[in-house]
């Protein structure tokens, strides 16, 4: 008799968590009552969990899953039936689960549990850097007592590339180093929660553990709708205040009408970001937790760099903005308005990054001969278009 296979995810309603939902749906979706997932997160003052993650289904994981809306009836019947939503806090002191649940997933004996969730922030504020050990230490810690007290079989933990500090060169995927520069709390804290999991899973061998560090994430490349993703972080976000500051300074809205913004951006031209489509992220993430491999930390990066001097300029023409200039430091005297404005909020952030050394991650094999797309010029834009056309949504 075939035995049913149990998943349990942090994260689902995220970027990278949705895509891994989906993901695992996709792969069994000729059985899906073989197999039963098991998601952990929060009700919102609108919607409880369950609303939320089905709302997620029906507007972006048919796109993935490639159907129609006309056919989904009778899959969202057999989706309730295979997805439990469980309210979990990652952050206080409350009990971890309540006794039926935890009884619950006792009996299901999960099999793969993917943590996801993290709190995402590169500001340096004490504010934000208690949230971040909240959430991303004490939560993760929270997460492998109760992978602890249920016995799950795989634990899968989620860092981040960039937990490798302000390093250069090659980067292996399971280099740890406190001795060093961090940009920012975050990369700290996602270092710290890791070697959490490290220490647990030395302490505890019965839990196979698996660690992946995802780099810069991007939209979709390989999956329906080309481009999507769900919130515009990381350099979206760069594109998008210069998109607000446009709008503000010439009261207009007309994204082919061109408006000249000087501005001096501090970037290097021999290095840029490691930017992952997240399907591809998602997809082999699912395809490494499977397989038996020898292994068990890994990144999932692109094979190269998308050069600064290429993304950034591509963002301004995006918008129809001129007058971005690269210098090599950052100006101090003689600053502008709108240059005042960018180094107090997003180059204060991103300029770490983007000024940095070249890094090269190294990459692992999937099977399958799984390609990662390159986020060059064609399916950049790709990117940008889908950020613009759904920037009011």
């Amino acid at each position: 008799m075939k035995t049913r296979t149990n998943y349990m995810l942090t994260g689902a309603t995220g970027l990278l968590g949705r895509n891994v939902l989906f993901e695992i749906i996709k792969q069994h979706f000729d059985d899906l009552t073989g197999i039963k997932i098991f998601l952990l997160g929060r009700s919102t003052k609108e919607n409880d969990l369950s609303t939320r993650i089905f709302d997620i289904i029906e507007n972006d994981g048919l796109d993935y899953l490639n159907i129609d809306k006309n056919g989904y009836n009778d899959l969202r019947n057999t989706l309730y039936s295979v997805i439990h939503c469980i309210n979990f806090e990652l952050e206080g002191n409350n009990d971890l689960l309540s006794p039926a649940d935890e009884n619950l997933l006792k009996n299901h004996h999960v099999d793969y549990f993917f943590h996801i969730a993290s709190h995402t922030d590169f500001r340096s504020s004490e504010i934000v850097k208690k949230k971040l050990w909240s959430v991303n230490v004490d939560g993760t810690i929270r997460i492998l007592q109760l992978a602890q007290k249920i016995k799950v079989n795989h634990f899968i933990y989620t860092g981040s590339a960039y937990a490798c500090g302000e390093t250069s060169g090659t980067v292996a995927p399971d280099y740890i180093n406190f001795n060093q520069k961090f940009r920012n709390p975050y990369e700290l804290s996602k270092l710290e929660a890791e070697v959490s999991v490290r220490k647990f899973s030395e302490q505890n061998p019965w839990m196979k553990t698996k660690f992946f560090r995802p780099s810069t994430i991007c939209g979709r490349l390989i999956e329906q709708k080309i481009g999507a993703i769900s919130k515009f972080d990381v350099f979206y976000a760069w594109m998008f205040f210069f998109l607000r500051c446009k709008e503000r300074m010439f009261k207009e809205n007309d994204l082919n009408k061109t408006s000249f913004m000087e501005c001096r951006a501090t970037y290097s031209l021999n290095s840029g970001l490691n930017i992952v489509p997240v399907d591809y992220a998602a997809k082999t993430m699912y395809r490494l937790t499977i397989n038996n491999t020898s292994d068990n930390s890994f990144h999932l990066v692109n094979r190269s760099e998308t050069k600064h001097d290429f993304y950034l300029p591509a963002m301004t023409k995006a918008i129809n903005m001129e007058g971005l200039q690269q210098v090599n430091h950052q100006p101090i005297n003689d600053l502008n308005e709108l240059e005042a404005m960018y180094y107090k909020t997003v180059g204060a952030i991103f300029t770490p990054y983007i000024t940095s050394a070249p890094i090269y991650f190294t990459r692992p094999d999937v099977d399958g001969e799984l390609e990662c797309p390159e986020v060059d010029g064609e399916n950049f834009y790709k990117l940008l278009k889908y950020a613009l056309d759904n920037r009011a949504k």
